[in-house]
C-alpha cells in the first residue's frame, strides 16, 4: 500500500478500439468456432453465425434511424438471440440498456424513463410489461418482439439477408463515448442508469479475463440486465470461448450442463449457490472439468463457502466485490483459493489488475 492507496497488478494495454469493431475482429479471427450453446435445445451458434446474424439486424436497425446518438433497449431472459441486438448495436456505436423481465412494471418504467431508448427489443412473453410501461413512463418508441406479433416488427423481419451484409463494418466512434448503460441497484434510493464506454468496459472485461483462468466453457444464469451477464459476453469475445445457455437455474440441469459441456467457469450470486450444495445426488455427475466458481454480487457466508468446496472438491471458489459503476474492484486468482478458504475464509481477495482503492476510515471520508 502506497500513500493509503491499494494498487492491483498492472493491467495490460487494452485494444483503442470500440467493442464494435473489437467484437467484430475477433468473430472473423474466431470464425466457425462455437460462441454459443443452447443447452436445453443443443443448438450451437458459432462466432461468423452470430456476427452475421448481428450484422444483419444492425443494417435493419440502420435502415430505421438508428445512429450512435440512440439508445437500444433489450427486455428478455437469457437465449441465443438475446445477444444478437446487444453486438448490433456495438456495431453502430449505439447506447445499450438491458432490462431483466422479472421486473416490475413501475421499476421497468422508471427506468426506461432514465434512457429514453429509440426501440425496445423484448421477447414475446413480456410484450405486456413493456406496453404499460411505456404508457407510465408516457414514452413512446419501436417495439421488436422476439416471436411472434401481428401489432409490432419481429426479429425474424430484421435476422433477414441484406445485400449490404458483405461490405458492412462496424462504425467508427470515439472510444470515450458511452456504449452500455447498466442501472444501480436502487439500495439507497430509485435506480440511477450507470454509463460506461467502450473504453471503460474493455478494461474491465480484459481485468476479469486475466485474472480467471480456462475460461473455455462459461455457464452463467444472469440475463444481461447484470453486469456479469454482459462480462462473460465479453470474455467469450476475448478468448474464443463459448457461452453455454441453459435458461433459470435447477440443480440436476445445472449438473448435468457442466457434465455434458464440459463448463470451465461458472458464475453464481451467492443465494444460487445453495440450490447445487443442497441437492443430494451431485456426486453422480462428473464436474471435474469446472475449474472455477464465481460468486459475488451480495455477501456468502464462511459456512456456505466451504459446502461449495466440499461440493465441488476439483473446482477454485472465487468471491468477487464489485460494483456497476467501475466493474470487478476485488478477487482472487482461482490458484490463490485454497489458501485463502484455509486462513481468511470470507476474503474476497486482492485489489483486481488496472485497479485503486483508496482505504477511508469505517463511515468516514477520512483517509487511514
Amino acid at each position: 500500500m502506497l500513500g493509503k492507496i491499494l494498487k492491483g497488478p498492472e493491467q495490460s494495454e487494452v485494444p483503442n478500439l470500440s467493442l464494435g469493431q473489437y467484437f467484430f475482429k475477433r468473430a472473423e479471427e474466431f470464425g466457425d468456432r462455437e460462441c454459443q450453446v443452447d443447452a436445453v435445445t443443443d443448438r450451437r451458434e458459432s462466432f461468423s453465425g452470430l456476427k452475421l446474424r448481428s450484422t444483419r439486424v444492425a443494417l435493419g436497425l440502420q435502415k430505421r434511424g438508428i445512429t450512435s446518438g440512440d439508445v437500444v433497449v433489450v427486455c428478455s431472459n437469457m437465449t441465443l438471440d438475446a445477444a444478437v441486438p446487444n453486438v448490433a448495436s456495438f456495431f453502430l456505436g449505439a447506447k445499450v440498456a438491458n432490462l431483466d423481465p422479472s421486473l416490475s412494471v413501475k421499476q421497468t418504467s422508471h427506468l426506461i424513463g432514465l434512457v429514453s431508448p429509440k426501440v425496445i427489443f423484448v421477447e414475446e412473453a413480456s410484450v405486456p410489461l413493456i406496453e404499460e410501461s411505456l404508457r407510465s413512463a408516457n414514452h413512446k418508441t419501436e417495439i421488436v418482439v422476439f416471436g411472434n406479433s401481428e401489432q409490432y416488427s419481429t426479429f425474424s423481419d430484421l435476422d433477414t439477408p441484406q445485400t449490404e451484409e458483405e461490405s458492412f463494418r462496424p462504425v467508427e466512434v470515439d472510444t470515450q463515448d458511452v456504449v452500455i448503460m447498466l442501472f444501480s441497484s436502487g439500495t439507497t434510493g430509485l435506480p440511477k442508469a450507470i454509463c460506461h464506454s467502450h473504453h471503460s468496459f474493455m478494461q474491465m472485461s480484459f481485468s476479469f479475463c486475466n485474472t480467471v483462468d480456462k475460461l473455455d466453457s462459461l455457464l452463467s444464469f444472469t440475463t444481461f440486465y447484470w453486469i456479469s451477464g454482459l462480462l462473460f459476453l465479453a470474455c467469450s469475445f476475448i478468448g474464443g470461448t463459448r457461452r453455454i445457455i441453459c435458461g433459470a437455474i435447477e440443480p440436476q440441469k445445472t449438473f448435468r450442463v457442466i457434465e455434458t459441456y464440459k463448463v470451465t467457469c461458472i458464475f453464481l450470486a451467492p443465494i444460487l449457490t445453495y440450490q447445487l450444495t443442497n441437492f443430494l445426488n451431485h456426486r453422480d455427475y462428473d464436474t471435474s472439468s469446472l475449474y472455477t466458481i464465481v460468486s459475488g454480487g451480495t455477501g456468502i457466508s464462511s459456512a456456505q463457502i466451504c459446502k461449495l468446496a466440499a461440493t465441488f472438491p476439483h473446482s477454485h471458489i472465487v468471491y468477487i466485490y464489485g460494483l456497476s459503476e467501475i466493474g470487478l474492484a476485488t478477487m482472487n486468482r482461482p490458484e490463490d483459493s485454497h489458501k485463502i478458504t484455509q486462513s481468511k475464509l470470507g476474503s474476497s481477495g486482492k485489489v483486481a489488475p488496472g485497479f485503486a482503492l483508496k482505504v477511508l476510515f469505517s463511515f468516514t471520508s477520512v483517509s487511514a
